[in-house]
């Protein structure tokens, strides 16, 4: 039996948590890189470094950031030129016993960005160094997101219900998990809008990493639509995986997981729910993280069209933190020192 909490937050002044709106599915951290000399910059799952001071300026000059890892994690990572491409970048990863696992470089406009799904076979520290081919001044983006096991800060979704996504910065990507079980045939599409300037791709992974089928990609107003239909081999929990086609820009769009015939479990009894009320008004597309020690995470989503949002997995009887990421006017950011949360302890199981 799942512990079931639910809290009703009505005009809440909510207050901006993080730097940022929750825009996508998953909650990039996007960063500065430090100023020059950098080495062993530490990059964190999710994070994208992308600014300023990610800049190189010759060819000995070495950007190096390291990452913590474990035998039989799976990482996507990608390195992108950002603004004016003057020369190429190259991507080099080192092992924890220094061997180097990847080397790759972008090639202008035809590769504008270099990515590796790096699956890991032994568990320490990684490194990844950025170069470039020759003597010029070159910005690039720079991200970590892993794929196996599914990353704590993927969207949780349920079935039949559209949700927004939207890649930005460069380099980004978003991740959405779902629930499916053997007894029905599942749809999982994605649609940009009719103006869109660039292409998402979309892949979808079984809980041991392999992919549902191959990846699809949208192609302009010739091909608005991707989808991939599938019928689950276990019950279990799905990724819904995106990314710009090319990581060279943004788009938007939006996302769905329907159920095609069959038993579908449409509406799972969450584990923590609520609805949050600004002024009266429901919020809808609305950040809400939970964090619990102990638990991997923090775990995220968003609130839908009527404020209402749910977490489908915590520890029994351990407390648990909910922060509500938003402003009190959606138009304007509410200083970054402002947050709002909500602890409680859940009944035991």
């Amino acid at each position: 039996m799942t512990a079931k909490l639910k809290s009703t937050l009505v005009a809440l002044a909510l207050t901006l948590a993080v730097c940022v709106l929750f825009p996508t599915a998953a909650l990039a951290q996007v960063t500065n890189c430090p100023p020059e000399p950098s080495q062993g910059t530490f990059i964190a799952d999710g994070q994208i470094y992308i600014g300023t001071n990610c800049t190189l300026t010759s060819p000995g000059d070495v950007d190096g950031f390291v990452f913590s890892g474990n035998n039989g994690e799976t990482y996507h990572i990608v390195l992108a030129l950002v603004g004016a491409q003057t020369t190429n970048v190259c991507m080099n990863i080192y092992d924890p016993n220094a061997h180097n696992i990847f080397s790759g470089c972008t090639n202008g406009g035809f590769q504008p960005a270099v990515l590796v799904n790096l699956a890991l076979t032994v568990t320490g520290t990684y490194t990844i160094d950025v170069t470039e081919t020759s003597t010029a001044t070159v910005s690039y983006a720079l991200s970590l997101e892993r794929l196996h096991p599914f990353p704590p800060n993927a969207q949780q979704i349920t079935l039949n219900t559209q949700y927004p996504g939207n890649i930005n910065p460069i380099a980004d990507s978003n991740a959405f998990t779902f629930q499916a079980t053997t007894d029905a045939e599942v749809q999982v599409s994605a649609t940009i809008p009719s103006n869109a300037q660039n292409n998402v791709c979309m892949d979808v992974y079984f809980q041991d990493g392999t992919h549902i089928g191959t990846e699809q990609c949208t192609n302009g107003g010739f091909n608005p639509t991707i989808t991939i239909d599938f019928t689950p081999t276990e019950n279990g929990t799905f990724m819904a995986f995106f990314q710009e086609d090319g990581n060279d820009g943004t788009q938007t769009y939006t996302m769905e997981v329907s159920c095609l015939v069959g038993e579908c479990n449409t509406s799972p009894i969450p584990d923590v729910s609520g609805y949050i009320i600004f002024q009266g008004v429901p919020l809808a597309g609305t950040g809400v993280s939970l964090t619990q020690a102990g638990a991997p995470g923090p775990q995220l989503t968003m609130t839908n069209s009527i404020g209402y949002y749910q977490f489908l997995h915590i520890i029994s009887g351990v407390p648990f933190n909910v922060l509500i990421h938003g402003s009190a006017d959606p138009g304007k950011p509410a200083p970054a020192d402002d947050s709002e949360e909500k602890t409680a302890e859940p009944p035991s199981q």
